[in-house]
């Protein structure tokens, strides 16, 4: 019994075992790309597809549509943290004690349950916010990737403890990476957020970011899960999927994997129309409202 150990693997319609690995490794983030992708590469078709309409139809084959940058990290890593902003908006949505969390974060007050259940999580940059709340999306808003707004669309602000008024529009920055020197800490030195930056260290590096930025007086340790908050501790589910998503987005601008393998039956989506209705419906939210001629 002690050489025994657990696995994780494929098995093929002849009952035959034709992938297998160490399940231990495989929940770490250390996963073979065939097991991770037909464990969860279904759900990343899907976010890519119709939360941030980076696939398209074309010659009869799905594509990746994303301006690669030419570091192929840095794509990999621009591409997590689109990925994760509908993964927190997804989990927020589905589940009012992690709502609770992130809405208290983002307000930098512990919120009770029932100012929660008057506010909605919705991404600044994801297609179902432009579908939705079109005047409150903003791809390119250099402070928050993920508000918060009540029935009649108003935003969840930051109480002003100076004048016990609302403030600053609550929100959170979200920031994902496997070496916070390669890409994060720039960011962090040049800008000057308003809203908490939420770090989801995919190599579990979030307290050598911090060290670095206190040895460097750029933060007080008072700011430490307050200002700069480790994703992991908030959501530990979120980094899970984004270190299962991390290789299958690697492999894919890699071009070690296509956007097809993601499906487990592509013909499926044609033969049902539900491709063509979801690749219209992206490109139809891609159209800005003042671009249409009535």
């Amino acid at each position: 019994m002690r050489n025994n150990k657990l696995i994780i693997g494929i098995e093929n319609s002849n009952g035959e075992i034709i992938q297998k690995q160490d399940f231990f490794d495989f929940k770490q983030g250390k996963g073979s790309i065939p097991i991770i992708n037909l464990y969860t590469g279904q759900k990343l078709f899907d976010i890519l597809l119709s939360e941030l309409g980076f696939i398209k139809w074309q010659e009869n084959k799905f594509v990746f549509s994303y301006i690669l940058n030419k570091n192929p990290f840095i794509s990999v890593m621009q591409i997590l943290g689109k990925i994760a902003e509908a993964i927190v908006v997804r989990n927020c949505n589905n589940n009012e004690y992690l709502n609770r969390i992130w809405f208290s974060k983002a307000r930098l007050k512990r919120a009770n349950k029932k100012t929660v259940r008057n506010f909605t999580a919705i991404g600044t940059g994801l297609l179902s916010t432009k579908k939705n709340f079109f005047q409150k999306y903003n791809p390119s808003d250099p402070q928050r990737d993920i508000i918060w707004i009540d029935k009649n669309e108003n935003y969840a602000l930051i109480p002003n403890k100076n004048t016990l008024q609302s403030g600053l529009v609550a929100g959170l920055q979200l920031k994902v990476s496997s070496d916070y020197h390669k890409y994060i800490l720039d960011a962090i030195l040049k800008s000057k957020y308003e809203n908490p930056i939420v770090y989801f260290d995919l190599n579990n590096d979030f307290y050598n970011l911090i060290e670095y930025l206190i040895s460097n007086k750029l933060i007080e340790v008072s700011e430490v899960g307050k200002n700069i908050i480790q994703g992991k501790s908030l959501d530990p589910t979120a980094h899970q999927e984004l270190l299962y998503y991390y290789d299958l987005v690697k492999a894919i601008v890699n071009n070690k994997l296509t956007i097809d393998d993601l499906i487990l039956n592509s013909d499926a989506y044609e033969t049902k129309n539900v491709l063509k209705n979801a690749l219209m419906g992206t490109a139809i939210n891609k159209i800005n409202a003042e671009d249409l001629l009535l």
